[in-house]
């Protein structure tokens, strides 16, 4: 075998052993990463519809297609008429699932619009609440109904060069209450119009299928349209907002850090910059001169990138059990959110949950803040914090190579933020100082000792988010990795945290007379699965003193 392509193989697997625990096992329990669209959706499935729907026609993952001469008919224009925009809809709903299966939900702050026109025709954008089109379907108003008729084209998907048309069509279930089928009788979804709201009222679900009738898994009832009429405020013009910067726990044990922007005027508070969704528009609240007192939620506007309207709330967590017995922890939006100030530093501190959240009655979040201190903000030298390990793939004589991941840090030991652009690492492999460099490191140009903290080339150096990861090429015992910091002419550097190859064969519990509040199971790939799945599975223990544990258990 050739010996290049044994050390350098088209793919790479997955990095599946976990040590994430080594630093959350001792912190703080943290808020997890953003769930993905459908887990964070499937929070509050409703009972009416019957479990285990399976779709006849799967569609993971839509991507609408642009309409080419010969499509069917789509109405991807806004029509003439009366438009209502940026309306805030809420709907029962189903989606698809990677597993197949159609999972139903609560739907709450999606944005949409509809048009009436001269005529007494009503027309609806973007009808499924799960897929964004900008297209819309169009209803005829007797008496004091609005008719869809159906099936109407919404979309063209394109998958791999092959386009299939998709269609709304009015759905009822099947006699074995597995599927959705084409209503063969009533043909149409119904809307009533009360003032300026819309309120879908016909029994069936208005379902996405292909053209022949087969439902995708995709569709929506009781739908409610109906104009935004909260306000977000914007940055007040004439007041002086100064840099700063929000620092919050993630998810892998240590701190992260937004840039934003603060200021006060009177007795008024206000936050901006959080993120690129809430554009100009601010948190605000009172300030008393010792507390920030932020009554919520605060609109934020819409943001048209994820399709939901944007809010800020608190959040606090509570222990309940789940439908085993087992005691689980459980998030849930506040109506309130305080700051404390500390003039020595004009810094503003919460031990709270900061949430910036899609829609206004689900907890189902876009970025949240947990424990946010707010600090002026001016770049400096300073000695930056350590690396924390979160993952390794143990080196094999068969692969010819292992992997090693590792956690930046964002903040210097002192807790300023330090300028990304100017920080570096090196690594140590068995206790030496490693420069990388060709032919084990084919991509890289010149020997490299300093890693630039953003350098990536997709095969030996891999970045996502804070997370570093490097693959290694011989059998190591240890690996060491030093944070350094160039800035300003100067050049710091963190301690060495080092991790032991040779001793790491597992993740163990916590020690001590602590007691379990909570216990949840996830796969390597971090979907959660239940307590007794089989194969290797991760269990994460929530303490009652707020610290967590990690263990890997294999169930043959």
């Amino acid at each position: 075998m050739n010996k290049d392509i044994q050390h350098y193989p088209t793919m790479r697997p997955t990095i599946l052993l976990l040590l994430a625990a080594m630093a959350a096992g001792s912190a703080q329990a943290q808020l997890p990463a953003r769930p993905s669209w459908e887990e964070a959706q499937a929070t509050k499935p409703s009972m009416a519809r019957p479990s285990g729907l399976r779709p006849t026609a799967p569609l993971n993952s839509p991507k609408p297609a642009r309409q080419e001469q010969g499509d069917p008919n789509i109405i991807s224009d806004t029509p003439e008429g009366t438009l209502t925009d940026n309306t805030y809809n809420s709907s029962s709903a189903f989606y698809q699932t990677p597993f197949g299966m159609a999972m139903e939900t609560t739907i709450d702050g999606t944005i949409g619009a509809y048009v009436k026109d001269a005529n007494g025709n009503y027309y609806i954008k973007n009808p499924i609440s799960k897929i964004r089109t900008d297209t819309w379907i169009k209803g005829t108003l007797k008496g004091d109904t609005i008719y869809f008729e159906t099936p109407q084209c919404l979309m063209m998907s394109e998958d791999q060069g092959s386009r299939q048309a998709y269609y709304v069509y009015n759905m009822r279930l099947n006699e074995n209450q597995t599927n959705f089928v084409p209503d063969s009788v009533e043909r149409c979804v119904k809307f009533v119009a009360s003032g300026d709201q819309l309120r879908q009222v016909s029994p069936g679900i208005m379902g996405l299928t292909t053209q022949a009738g087969a439902w995708t898994g995709y569709g929506d009832y009781d739908l409610t349209i109906r104009p935004q009429t909260d306000q977000a405020t914007a940055m007040p013009q004439g007041v002086d907002f100064k840099p700063y910067i929000l620092s919050y726990d993630n998810s892998y044990g240590t701190r992260s850090g937004v840039k934003c922007s603060v200021a006060m005027e009177g007795g008024t508070f206000y936050l901006q910059g959080l993120c690129k969704e809430m554009g100009d528009n601010c948190i605000y609240g009172h300030f008393d001169g010792s507390t920030v007192s932020v009554d919520m939620p605060l609109y934020l506007g819409p943001d048209m990138e994820h399709g939901y309207h944007l809010y800020a709330f608190g959040a606090v967590s509570e222990i309940e059990a789940d439908e085993t017995g087992r005691p689980q922890e459980h998030t849930y939006l506040a109506n309130h959110l305080s700051f404390g100030y500390d003039p020595s530093d004009a810094s503003f501190t919460s031990d709270s949950v900061l949430v910036l959240n899609m829609g206004k009655r689900d907890f189902y979040y876009l970025y949240g803040y947990r424990r946010p201190q707010l600090r002026p903000y001016a770049p400096k030298a300073g000695q930056p914090a350590k690396a924390v390990f979160s993952d390794y793939m143990a080196y094999t004589k068969a692969d010819g190579y292992g992997g090693i991941k590792f956690v930046l840090p964002e903040f210097s030991t002192s807790g300023d933020y330090l300028v990304q652009d100017s920080l570096f690492y090196n690594m140590y492999f068995d206790g030496q100082l490693y420069t990388f460099d060709q032919p084990l490191y084919r991509n890289v140009d010149e020997p490299m000792t300093d890693v630039p903290a953003s350098y990536a080339d997709g095969y030996d150096f891999v970045t996502k988010d804070l997370v570093r990861t490097v693959y290694y090429y011989s059998d190591l015992s240890t690996i060491g990795v030093q944070m350094v910091y160039k800035y300003d002419g100067m050049t710091m550097k963190s301690d060495i945290v080092t991790l032991n190859l040779k001793e790491v064969a597992g993740i163990h519990d916590t020690p001590g007379d602590k007691r379990v509040v909570s216990t949840t199971y996830f796969d390597l790939s971090g979907r959660r699965v239940s307590g007794d799945a089989r194969g290797v599975v991760i269990r994460r223990q929530l303490f009652d003193d707020n610290t967590t544990a990690t263990s890997k258990i294999i169930r043959p």
